[in-house]
């Protein structure tokens, strides 16, 4: 009795319920738009224009993203895709804006994701149903985001160059990559392969100055005790001039005092072999094996073949399918239900060999009475949808597999069952 009384003593529990996301935001970052912890301008100038490989990395990337083309799509109720080639969105796709291509408006999207973690689209729409009629890429480093209580972003201010305009969510397409550390902001790539970038910029500045400074061999000039200072700088002078430079390689030093030949040290012969591991590092971060980049040590041909096929496997058609993913999220969704944009990679030669392994599973699976135009969408063919295609047919005859075996015989089929087969063969040859 005791225990009992015990418990209805205890003040019941307080209701909880579950939050958002928006809801767990800390406060400070609703009171005013945001920045993000990231100088995009230094990883342009000290990164991307001053490391030949990581630029190379880059630009491999962007301009694979940039060729891919992509289609816009109306899902049926049947959940196939059939493609509107003169639709509104196809529209956009074919025009985003009058200065800028889909291929120039992607490009800069694989750029900015590398560079900053996000890319912004501006929408401008039009008409009574406010459709998106225009598309205009910004610069990331230039938005601030005010989030929100209610969704997660409010909007966004643009403040770049003495402009600055606030663009409400639902007219923005942000695309960025996860974060662990962040929901407003995208991981830019780069940041992981930050220090190997600077490594690699500053061991080529350390390579340029030796070049200036060292002349064409190692050695120290031994002068007199007594030797003024002004006479020191007048003497490095004239070496530098004579000495100094490609145009001066292996032309005959002359002086009347003790040369002493040096060798690189071991430390220098170290820090010139280890700029091939840095490369290797950036590439690894990058998602690009070396041969992609002019990297050709060791490189034959059929593992350059590989090469391009992985860069396409592990790292451009994930990166497709996240741009994907929100393209048709916070873009294609404003043009109704059903509409859906995707991307086509048919075209792309290093696929070709994993487009015609789909062509001889997609033969598999229709002799297994799979209809076309399931296997068309599950394996991504690219193809359009066939009339009939919805229908599966058994390899024994191609008989339909919604055939009703239980159907009587017409009687013209009865009545040449129960023929003889010499009457069955004069018919076939036009006898009576």
């Amino acid at each position: 009795m005791a225990l009992i009384d015990f418990f209805k003593k205890r003040e019941p529990m307080a209701e909880t319920k579950s939050v958002t996301l928006p809801e767990l935001l800390l406060t400070y970052s609703r009171t005013a738009p945001v920045f993000q912890k990231w100088d995009t301008e230094t990883a342009i100038e000290q990164g991307l224009k001053a490391s030949a490989i990581f630029y190379a990395c880059v630009d491999r990337r962007a301009k694979s993203v940039a060729q891919v083309p992509w289609k816009a799509y109306r899902k049926q109720r049947d959940g196939t895709k059939v493609e509107a080639p003169d639709s509104p969105l196809q529209k956009l796709i074919d025009r985003p804006n009058p200065d800028f291509a889909w291929s120039e408006m992607m490009e800069f999207m694989s750029q900015h994701i590398d560079l900053a973690g996000n890319s912004y689209w501006s929408i401008i729409r039009a008409g009574n149903s406010a459709q998106p009629v225009e598309l205009w890429p910004l610069l990331p480093q230039g938005i601030k985001i005010k989030a929100g209580s209610q969704r997660l972003i409010d909007y966004y201010r643009y403040q770049y160059g003495g402009i600055t305009r606030d663009i409400q969510s639902p007219d923005m397409v942000h695309i960025k990559t996860a974060n662990p550390n962040d929901f407003l902001f995208g991981l830019p790539t780069i940041q992981a392969a930050g220090r190997a970038v600077d490594v690699d910029r500053e061991a080529s500045m350390w390579q340029l100055n030796s070049m200036h400074n060292r002349g064409i061999s190692d050695y120290a000039i031994i002068i007199d005790p007594d030797t003024s200072p002004e006479q020191i700088d007048r003497l490095k002078e004239m070496h530098k001039a004579k000495q100094a430079g490609a145009q001066n390689a292996r032309q005959p030093f002359l002086t009347t005092r003790d040369i002493k030949t040096l060798n690189q040290s071991a430390l220098e012969m170290d820090f010139v072999a280890s700029r091939s591991k840095v490369w290797a590092e950036i590439c690894s971060a990058m998602g690009v094996p070396q041969p992609m980049v002019g990297l050709l040590e060791d490189a034959t041909l059929a593992n350059i073949e590989t090469a391009r096929r992985i860069f396409w496997v592990d790292t451009i058609i994930p990166l497709l399918r996240l741009i994907r993913g929100q393209l048709n999220r916070q873009l294609a969704e404003m043009f109704g239900d059903g509409w859906y944009i995707d991307y086509d990679v048919s075209d792309v030669e290093a696929l070709r060999e994993d487009y015609s392994q789909k062509l001889d599973d997609a033969g598999k699976l229709f002799a297994m009475g799979v209809p076309f135009n399931i296997i068309n969408e599950k394996l991504n063919l690219g193809l359009d949808p066939i009339q009939g295609g919805e229908i599966g047919y058994l390899s024994a005859g191609l008989l339909p597999t919604d055939f009703d075996r239980t159907a009587p015989a017409d009687p013209t089929t009865a009545q040449l069952s129960a023929m003889p087969p010499e009457m069955l063969k004069a018919l076939a040859y036009g006898r009576d």
